[in-house]
């Protein structure tokens, strides 16, 4: 990934593991805000100490749930990219 991202917002679920990790690390050393979502807590909570920017934050969130999918998009606003 070699694109600036830089005020973009970016919404990955899965975050906490394989694919949804990396594109964690190369969203935010392209100066993305990212919202790292999964159901697995203890991956979360391992990604937000890898991470100590601001420009992270992490929700567990079961997509399954779109009250819960209302509720992200309320809580953070405008969100300009959806991985999922």
């Amino acid at each position: 990934m070699s694109k600036s991202f830089s005020g973009k917002s970016v919404l990955i679920t899965g975050a906490g593991g394989g694919i949804g990790r990396h594109l964690v690390d190369g969203f935010l050393e392209n100066g993305a805000r990212v919202i790292g979502a999964d159901l697995a807590t203890e991956s979360l909570d391992a990604l937000s100490k890898e991470y100590t920017t601001k420009a992270l934050e992490t929700i567990k969130l079961d997509i399954g749930d779109s009250q819960a999918c209302d509720a992200v998009a309320k809580e953070f606003g405008h969100i300009d990219i959806l991985i999922n």
